[in-house]
């Protein structure tokens, strides 16, 4: 799942699922957006997906990637805007 972003499309574990967990990604120009990474159940299983990403991009520095549409994200890739993950949350939606 690490990495993936999104490359298979809704990651979470519920597209309905009330905690949202995005991270805050910064392109070179130093613009932030959100990058939505998928939606639980459960409060820890949010947070625990951006403990993971975290984790694992930390081995290179916070850098990730996305397409240009900013819809799927992961490792380079031909064509792909390198970011650096600045910071993540969790956000309540209710059902």
């Amino acid at each position: 799942m690490a990495l993936l972003l999104g490359s298979c499309g809704e990651i979470g574990t519920d597209e309905r699922g009330p905690y949202k967990a995005y991270l805050v990604l910064q392109d070179e120009k130093g613009a932030e957006r959100d990058f939505y990474l998928g939606g639980y159940n459960k409060l820890e299983d949010c947070f625990d997906i951006l403990q993971y990403e975290a984790g694992d991009a930390s081995e290179r520095g916070y850098e990730t990637w996305t397409n240009p549409e900013f819809t799927y994200g992961g490792r380079k890739q031909d064509g792909w805007i390198r970011h650096k993950i600045v910071g993540g949350f969790c956000a309540f939606v209710g059902k």
